[in-house]
């Protein structure tokens, strides 16, 4: 029941809730599952692009948004806001390791630990004029992370390193661009 469109969705870890997000007017629709309703709306100040869970219900909530800013929510609303240093794409959160990744519309993936609260240095892919297009983390705690390239790449770092990409793939001859990434089963 957007007015616009609804550009993203999420479901929280405990599969209790989902967040919708929506433009024109940018909002964010929260509902709850067990009790088959809508929980609350939020309106924003600009669209958001991707949202992720940070708790495992609905009291923590992280937003990319079009803007290149990070909005954090909490239960009671709105709690900070973030700039980035270009525009972001895509977003993942590992719970493991307390860091936000954003992967952004140059060859760098910023690194956000949430708990000192301050950005580390990022991961910068090894092609030249690429963008990050999409991001996985893998399962079971394991220290990596996947990043799509524009360009039919994925390159697979390890999050315990500040260095270069362990590997890449190429993804297809004519794929030209890596849209989603995501881990099969367990790992």
């Amino acid at each position: 029941q957007f007015k616009g469109n609804s550009s993203h969705v999420a479901i929280s870890e405990d599969q209790n809730y989902i967040v919708a997000s929506g433009a024109y007017p940018p909002e964010i629709r929260l509902f709850d599952l067990g009790d088959l309703g809508m929980k609350c709306v939020r309106r924003l100040d600009n669209e958001v692009l991707q949202t992720e869970f940070l708790s495992e219900d609905y009291r923590k909530l992280a937003m990319l948004c079009a803007n290149r800013t990070l909005e954090f929510h909490a239960q009671y609303g709105k709690h900070q806001i973030v700039r980035i240093p270009s525009f972001g794409r895509s977003m993942k959160y590992d719970r493991a390791t307390c860091m936000l990744y954003v992967a952004s519309s140059s060859d760098a993936i910023f690194r956000l630990d949430l708990e000192e609260g301050v950005f580390l240095t990022p991961l910068k892919s090894t092609a030249e004029e690429v963008t990050h297009t999409s991001m996985a983390i893998a399962p079971l705690g394991l220290p990596l992370l996947l990043g799509g390239l524009d360009n039919g790449v994925v390159q697979c770092w390890d999050s315990r390193e500040d260095s270069k990409p362990v590997s890449s793939l190429v993804a297809s001859v004519d794929c030209h661009e890596v849209r989603q990434l995501a881990w099969s089963g367990d790992g």
